[in-house]
């Protein structure tokens, strides 16, 4: 069964130059870089585990602290521009399955 939190903590930490690994189903293994690892008051290689009875691992639920601060580094991750193009003048949209029947002649005197 796939870890969606744990998944999705993984995407963020790949998002942000960082680097981890799932040692099994519920644990991930993580070297981040320093400046995110001081944003979320943590050392730069750690462990998060969705078990409370893992040794040496930030237990993370939903509704933890360290989930919601990686939330936070996505704050200027993930921005999506749209871009349209205004054209006022006519563009023809039907009648291009109709075939040309004109032929060219060329004639010599």
């Amino acid at each position: 069964m796939k870890n969606q939190l744990l998944d999705a903590i993984n995407q963020v930490i790949s998002l942000n130059s960082g680097v981890a690994e799932f040692t099994n189903d519920d644990t991930l293994e993580a070297l981040l870089p320093v400046d995110i690892a001081r944003s979320l008051d943590v050392s730069d290689s750690i462990s998060f585990s969705t078990r409370a009875d893992v040794n040496d691992s930030y237990f993370v639920t939903y509704n933890s602290e360290i989930f919601d601060k990686f939330s936070g580094l996505l704050d200027v991750q993930g921005y999506a521009s749209v871009l349209g193009i205004k054209y006022d003048g006519y563009l023809k949209t039907t009648g291009f399955e109709k075939k040309s029947t004109i032929l060219s002649v060329r004639r010599t005197v």
